[in-house]
């Protein structure tokens, strides 16, 4: 069995005999060693990113901009429903990004 919701509750979920999550495709490098060691503090540090990233209406655009940001994609653009982050929502993921800087994307 997979956990899923951009890997927000993968440690209860694995506790509880999953197997492997569904985690937004920009941060995978950073979950898999939580994922073979569980440790909530190593996890709580990706929190927020996870959290940001489960934004109704952002999720897309939160995943490609931090994509773009770690040189992975060239370009953070979506097609409709979504949309493109705005200023304000951009600066909010470059503070959540400046506690990441593994992610080498700040």
């Amino acid at each position: 069995m997979f956990g899923g919701q951009n890997a927000l509750f993968c440690l209860e979920e694995y506790a509880r005999g999953a197997v492997g999550t569904m985690p937004a495709c920009e941060f995978t490098d950073l979950l898999a060693p939580i994922l073979k060691e569980p440790r909530q503090d190593a996890f709580a540090r990706l929190l927020p990113l996870i959290r940001f990233g489960m934004q109704p209406g952002l999720a897309w655009a939160v995943h490609k901009e931090v994509l773009v940001r770690r040189g992975l994609i060239e370009s953070a653009t979506v097609r409709s429903p979504a949309k493109p982050l705005d200023p304000g929502t951009l600066t909010a993921l470059d503070e959540v990004l400046a506690a990441l800087p593994e992610l080498g994307a700040a």
